[in-house]
């Protein structure tokens, strides 16, 4: 939660000087990005709801970690197909891939000794959909 949190105080912030700066920086896609991501969190929450399942529920909260991850890193990668991948460092790939793995085996060390119980088979959701999508950002960022 904490990674979360601190993650959308830099992204505020980043907006902020973005803003502060009179930069124009919002495309169609980003547009296509924000109503595919709001569109899943929407249907995760009501197929959750359906359920009798919160928000607070592990697996519920792994389904939104797509939305909020494996969906704009998709479109991302559609984008570098589109405009080409440039103005992405080669460092950057490579310490996305570290991050999530990281966490990704951290996930799987703890599968592996407590078993597929709700919270793992959540957090496994949301990484899994997390480190498949940013491969597919990379695959595009590597032809183009």
């Amino acid at each position: 939660m904490v990674t979360y949190a601190a993650w959308t105080v830099v992204v505020v912030f980043c907006i902020g000087i973005y803003i502060w700066q009179n930069v124009t920086f919002w495309t169609t896609l980003d547009t296509w990005t924000t109503g595919l991501a709001i569109t899943g969190i929407i249907a995760t929450l009501i197929i959750g709801y359906r359920n009798r399942l919160t928000i607070a529920d592990p697996i519920v909260r792994g389904y939104l970690g797509v939305f909020f991850k494996g969906i704009p890193q998709l479109t991302l990668a559609y984008n570098i197909i589109l405009a080409g991948g440039s103005g992405i460092s080669t460092f950057a790939i490579v310490t996305g891939h570290i991050n999530i793995c990281t966490r990704l085996g951290q996930v799987i060390m703890s599968l592996r000794e407590a078993s597929w119980d709700r919270n793992r088979r959540g957090c496994a959701i949301g990484e899994i959909a997390n480190e498949g999508s940013w491969i597919v950002a990379t695959v595009a960022w590597l032809i183009v």
